[in-house]
């Protein structure tokens, strides 16, 4: 961790600038999850999903962001999110939801 002068070996430097890195985006994520909630642009859901053999199950206890909420939202929200970066964000998220049927896919 030290090497013989008693400083910083470049793996520990490696590692206290990763924990900042990881800091930084807890906090990040943190306020954007709040923005969300406030915004109300949150709603339950549940993927209904059949394999192959027949066999169904549902994945609950998730939340993602509305579609029709996200284009109910007043210009000034729309741009404050866009502002901060959080309007990337939410997209990501919606765009990533597409994921969901080739993740199925690959359980069967």
């Amino acid at each position: 961790m030290f090497d013989k002068k008693g400083k910083e070996t470049a793996i520990l430097k490696q590692a206290v600038e990763f924990l900042e890195d990881y800091q930084k985006n807890v906090q990040i994520t943190s306020l954007f999850c709040k923005d969300i909630v406030k915004l109300d642009l949150l709603e339950p859901m549940q993927a209904n999903v059949q394999m192959k053999s027949g066999d169904k199950f549902a994945m609950g206890g998730f939340q993602c962001v509305s579609r029709k909420k996200l284009k109910e939202l007043k210009p000034e929200a729309l741009a404050s999110l866009a502002k901060s970066d959080e309007l990337e964000l939410i997209y990501t998220h919606l765009s990533s939801l597409n994921n969901v049927n080739k993740l199925i896919k690959k359980l069967d």
